[in-house]
């Protein structure tokens, strides 16, 4: 079943040892603070094959290693705009021959999630160059280019509810 973490190679080397002295799966559970079932695995395995390696697990073996998953996160984090399809034609340049899907799935894996660009133009140098006008520290001193009021007949008061006697209109 084996949802633990697995156990050092020198544990598992000191555990062997003890029961080479003649100790039992209860003392060297007790000694080193593992259940006994899982004494009594690493024991059977080191009598069957000899060593206590972890054996290689079934199943197929990942397309892309987790070297793989890197390298693709860190072409993400150059060019955030970079395309899935170009991610894995960068990966069969290296040799990885995958599929789009596999490329998604192992992004995704990761934490990093594709999404759609926001469609914003991206800013020349010729933009950037350019001094930003209309814009001054003294907030005093009106903009040059804001227009000029259209006629000075209207005479604004405070309350618009004053009514004008000469003209009979509200201001």
């Amino acid at each position: 079943m084996g949802s633990g973490k697995e156990l050092s190679e020198d544990l598992k080397i000191k555990l062997v040892n003890l029961h080479k002295s003649g100790e039992g799966y209860k003392n060297i559970s007790k000694r080193l603070g593992i259940p006994v079932p899982t004494v009594k695995t690493i024991i059977q395995k080191w009598k069957k094959y000899g060593h206590t390696e972890t054996l290689p697990r079934s199943g197929r073996p990942r397309k892309i290693t987790a070297r793989g998953t890197r390298k693709l996160a860190r072409e993400l984090q150059k060019n955030p705009k970079q395309t899935v399809g170009d991610l894995t034609k960068s990966l069969e340049a290296t040799g990885i021959k995958v599929h789009i899907s596999t490329v998604k799935r192992s992004l995704q894996k990761s934490g990093l999630f594709r999404r759609k660009a926001r469609r914003k133009p991206l800013l020349t140098t010729k933009h950037e160059a350019a001094p930003l006008e209309n814009i001054t520290t003294d907030k005093s001193e009106p903009p040059t280019s804001m227009a000029e009021p259209a006629s000075d007949s209207a005479e604004v008061t405070d309350s618009p509810a004053e009514v004008n006697e000469s003209e009979g209109t509200l201001l």
